[in-house]
């Protein structure tokens, strides 16, 4: 059997306190296969929450300091770490980590750069779709949503080119040991 090379494999995500987008990263890194992968985490805020206990111990974690007025710092502090570790593949979670890895990792000649959209975000203002159409799309290769109607939302307001975007529905693990009763025709879970 011929050895070969990990593809290295950086998410990065704000924090990993308690929450859907939270829960998604960690279900991800952890399923991805350690023999193919080389795995790693980047948050920006303390990495000891209860999501950070549950992850794998090959993956290897960093903390990146985004500082309120340091955003400059930090995309090259991302970039460096990008370029040290020669990533083949990053995946951004959320606006900021989304903004932030667009532009490092088009610096740092990341092949692939991922960005993920997590909610439907009403609080976005027309300067977060400026920012999403004008700068994080034209820097990556994908955005995803994890939803179609997240989807739908990003198209409709014109953020995302049709092309560049992709459904790639979130994946909520639902343990055997929940009891099913079925009643008529529904089926419910609790």
């Amino acid at each position: 059997m011929v050895n070969q090379k990990k593809i290295k494999i950086v998410h990065v995500i704000d924090s990993l306190n308690y929450g859907g987008a939270e829960n998604q990263v960690v279900q991800l890194l952890n399923g991805l296969n350690p023999y193919r992968f080389e795995k790693h985490l980047v948050t920006f805020k303390n990495l000891e929450t209860a999501n950070s206990r549950a992850l794998n111990p090959e993956i290897k974690r960093y903390i990146v300091k985004r500082r309120r007025w340091g955003h400059v710092w930090c995309i090259f502090r991302l970039y460096r770490l990008f370029k040290a570790l020669k990533v083949d593949v990053v995946q951004a979670h959320m606006f900021q980590a989304n903004l932030f890895v667009a532009k490092a990792a088009r610096l740092a000649g990341v092949p692939v750069a991922l960005t993920t959209e997590h909610g439907r975000n009403p609080w976005k203002k027309r300067i977060h779709h400026f920012i999403e159409k004008r700068i994080i799309c034209p820097l990556v290769s994908m955005r995803v949503a994890v939803s179609r109607n997240i989807c739908e939302v990003r198209l409709e307001s014109g953020d995302v080119p049709e092309d560049k975007i992709t459904v790639i529905p979130n994946c909520v693990e639902i343990s055997e040991k929940i009891n099913r009763y079925e009643t008529g025709k529904r089926l419910r879970i609790g």
